[in-house]
């Protein structure tokens, strides 16, 4: 089990999440789509924005050890026809903390907290099939692949492919 303190990310953790943020994009570059250069031009509101949480829709997870942010996960709910659907997005761990239980516990937080949500009947991500680690943490949750995008991901050195998973929250939605 995690020693980590898991719990939603306010205004006051913009700072911390932007600089951990930061460290995923430079340090994983094939597990994101949005780049260091990017995120670098964003203004402290514009992430406050992001991981504002807001009632049964959007909402960002940060996992605390000794009081430093080591993780994040998010969660996107769609609008209209989509509405029923919701985007896992933000994962990541600092290395100095993998290992030790930190995904699987915003995982279950993230998981736990989705499944309270009227009318959201599914959590959908996507995924570098180079990120092993990531995939059986996914399928540990019953994220099923649905989809593969090859090229999914443009580095300057290579191209990433991404699996697309689901999970689904209610009984008998499955495929």
């Amino acid at each position: 089990m995690s020693g980590a303190d898991v719990r939603l990310l306010t205004d006051a953790d913009a700072a911390a999440f932007s600089a951990l943020r930061l460290e995923g994009l430079e340090t994983c570059q094939q597990a994101f789509g949005t780049s260091a250069e990017v995120w670098r031009t964003l203004s402290l509101e514009a992430v406050k924005e992001r991981i504002r949480s807001h009632p049964e829709g959007s909402f960002t997870l940060g996992a605390f050890m000794q009081g430093a942010l080591c993780g994040t996960a998010g969660l996107r709910r769609l609008d209209g026809k989509e509405r029923h659907k919701a985007q896992v997005w933000g994962v990541y761990v600092t290395e100095g903390a993998r290992g030790q239980g930190v995904g699987k516990a915003l995982l279950e937080a993230l998981t736990k907290r989705a499944k309270s949500y009227r009318g959201l009947e599914q959590l959908t991500l996507s995924v570098a099939t180079e990120q092993r680690a990531a995939r059986r943490l996914y399928a540990s949750f019953g994220f099923e692949v649905w989809g593969l995008e090859r090229r999914a991901l443009k580095l300057p050195d290579r191209y990433v492919d991404e699996e697309y998973r689901v999970l689904w929250l209610l009984e008998g939605l499955e495929g």
